[in-house]
């Protein structure tokens, strides 16, 4: 799925490649041919960000809803996956936040210093989907200082929340992609 976790052990396992080498050079090939593109872990360390699970994600979102094999369609990950080739068009470096009270969907790096968190959610109407996603931005933002925005990307929602001193802005897909990340 375009935006989930993948590990070339775990792969390996459900694709049945003998050698991980293979492995490799076939995504290298999906990577090579604009089919996927993968995300890795922010860190300072080379060695951390290439042993870190990558986040995969189809850059053909036609496709990617054309091989979907589930019965309803996944908004979310759609969602998700628009905005990664959003980043992408617009050559930011890209990665993902992944610690033990927070999970970031996107951090942009300029200069190696992270200037922007951001998280993808379809609908934050419910509660505890808002509160999620909100927090982890929050606890991000705690340990990263430097980031200077800090975006909630939704399907239809145009709000700002302040928060212990953090600004989130809540912006619609549709704004979004209509803008360079630098006017937000």
């Amino acid at each position: 799925q375009s935006g989930s976790f993948t590990s070339l052990k775990k792969l390996m396992g459900v694709f049945q490649y003998q050698s991980v080498n293979t492995l490799r050079s076939h995504l290298s090939y999906l990577q090579d041919t604009y089919l996927l593109s993968e995300v890795s872990a922010y860190s300072h360390k080379i060695r951390e960000r290439s042993t870190s699970p990558k986040k995969n994600f189809a850059c053909d979102t036609g496709m990617m809803a054309a091989l979907n094999t589930k019965p309803t369609p996944d908004w979310g990950m759609r969602l998700e996956a628009l905005v990664y080739l959003h980043l992408r068009r617009q050559k930011q470096a890209v990665f993902y936040l992944k610690g033990p009270d927070h999970d970031v969907d996107f951090a942009v790096v300029v200069d190696r210093q992270i200037s922007h968190l951001i998280q993808v959610c379809f609908d934050l109407s419910q509660p505890d989907t808002f509160e999620r996603e909100v927090s982890s931005l929050f606890c991000a933002a705690k340990k990263y200082p430097q980031a200077r925005q800090l975006m909630v990307i939704t399907h239809d929602e145009d709000r700002v929340i302040v928060r212990d001193g953090h600004r989130i802005q809540i912006i619609p897909a549709w704004k979004f992609s209509l803008q360079e990340l630098n006017a937000l």
